[in-house]
């Protein structure tokens, strides 16, 4: 009798460990899985650019929230990164400098109990992963145009790849990116050289701002975008990119973007 009073306290006692300790142990769990699929990232990417690391983007995950967040889902938000080629080889016993390889503009996002990684621009399926970001994280409530303006340009910067040193806000913008590129391509006249492809490029000059529609429940976001190669024969244009941010804060990009201006 004595032996199964021991046996059942005994029991008991560490069944009560366990239900202490589950929830740590869990989160344990959740940033060793996380770590691990960075880690996988990281593997993955070293032969063509060498050690990259995790660069976290506080001022984009400020960007995930939207108006009428509520205080409980603030520690719901996810973690962002962008993924940087390192300076220095710490493969050795001592870190070497190198030369970073040319990497393109690449963002992961980490669920805020570090259970799930998203890859996001840079990686295929970029769309895909972030709309499974915005189901799985805190309720998102797009009702104005602004909101919807909000999410499509985080979309165009971590989804699309289009940095916000490309987008346009009217003729003036254009000129002066056109003249950037001239003289980034070794013009001395690169201002010149803007002022002649402005006037004699072809389009739409009435698209040269970021505009925002009402579509069918959703929101449709018109972003223009300056665009030039940046190896081979030099075409300035300006592209259009709409991008249809859902209410619940999905962005999809139903068709490639259009040349408004060439």
């Amino acid at each position: 009798m004595i032996r199964k009073r021991l046996f059942s306290f005994g029991t008991l006692a560490c069944f009560a460990a366990a239900l202490l300790a589950g929830p740590s142990g869990a989160q344990s769990q959740d940033k060793d899985r996380s770590a691990s699929s960075l880690d996988q990232i990281a593997d993955e990417l070293r032969s063509d650019y060498g050690s990259v690391r995790f660069h976290r983007q506080e001022q984009l995950e400020d960007r995930f929230l939207v108006r009428g967040t509520s205080k409980a889902d603030l520690g719901s938000l996810p973690k962002l990164y962008q993924i940087q080629a390192m300076a220095f080889d710490p493969s050795g016993t001592s870190l070497a400098p190198r030369v970073p390889a040319n990497m393109p503009t690449m963002y992961v996002a980490v669920s805020h109990d570090d259970s799930r990684v998203y890859r996001l621009t840079g990686f295929e399926g970029a769309e895909e992963d972030f709309n499974r970001l915005v189901r799985e994280g805190p309720v998102q409530n797009i009702i104005t145009r602004q909101d919807a303006e909000s999410r499509a340009l985080l979309c165009a910067e971590v989804v699309y790849g289009l940095s916000p040193s490309w987008w346009l806000g009217g003729p003036l913008k254009a000129k002066l990116k056109a003249a950037e590129h001239f003289f980034a391509e070794g013009h001395d006249d690169g201002l010149l050289l803007a002022d002649r492809w402005w006037k004699s490029a072809k389009g739409d000059r009435g698209a040269l701002e970021i505009a925002t529609a009402n579509s069918g429940g959703a929101f449709r976001v018109s972003v223009p975008v300056f665009w030039a190669p940046v190896e081979g024969a030099s075409i300035a244009q300006v592209r259009l990119y709409r991008i249809e941010v859902s209410k619940g804060g999905a962005c999809t990009l139903p068709s490639p973007p259009t040349v408004v201006l060439q």
